[in-house]
């Protein structure tokens, strides 16, 4: 077995957690405030209990950032029926997504640069397996994004 992957992996997680904030920085919204934006935009209408149950975690954090998300105009609450609010995004939300989707994309494309196809195909694949065994380790069901190669 390899020595040091964990630490490598470890490494890799940093230097991704530093280009996302520069990326985030001009729209003035944290990581976890891209991810509720970008589940929103997948699922509009969707209630902050079904948001933090997707995100396996506490209903208070939800809460936390769905407020601070709203304060910033990102999205607005409406309600469904006289027991559910369904988060949808507003217009400058909607510019939100859009502008973290193509960064993501755009840093995707620069990091893969030169690296053949079935190799970028390969790594997919086996960083999946081993964020399932994680989950299966941690005993978490943890919410599937819609992973795109």
């Amino acid at each position: 077995m390899r020595k040091g992957m964990i630490a490598l992996i470890s490494a890799i997680t940093k230097e991704i957690d530093y280009k996302s904030v520069e990326i985030l920085y001009d729209l003035n919204i944290t990581k976890m405030e891209a991810v509720y934006l970008r589940i929103i935009h997948e699922y509009p209408g969707i209630s902050q209990y079904e948001i933090a149950k997707k995100q396996n975690t506490d209903k208070t954090l939800v809460i936390k950032h769905i407020t601070n998300l709203e304060n910033k105009n990102f999205i607005v609450k409406k309600e469904i029926d006289s027991r559910k609010k369904g988060v949808y995004l507003t217009v400058e939300g909607d510019k939100a997504v859009n502008f973290v989707n193509k960064n993501l994309e755009n840093f995707e494309e620069e990091l893969f640069k030169g690296v053949e196809e079935k190799e970028v195909d390969l790594l997919f694949n086996m960083m999946t397996q081993l964020k399932e065994r994680l989950e299966l380790s941690n005993r978490r069901d943890h919410f599937s994004y819609n992973f795109k190669k």
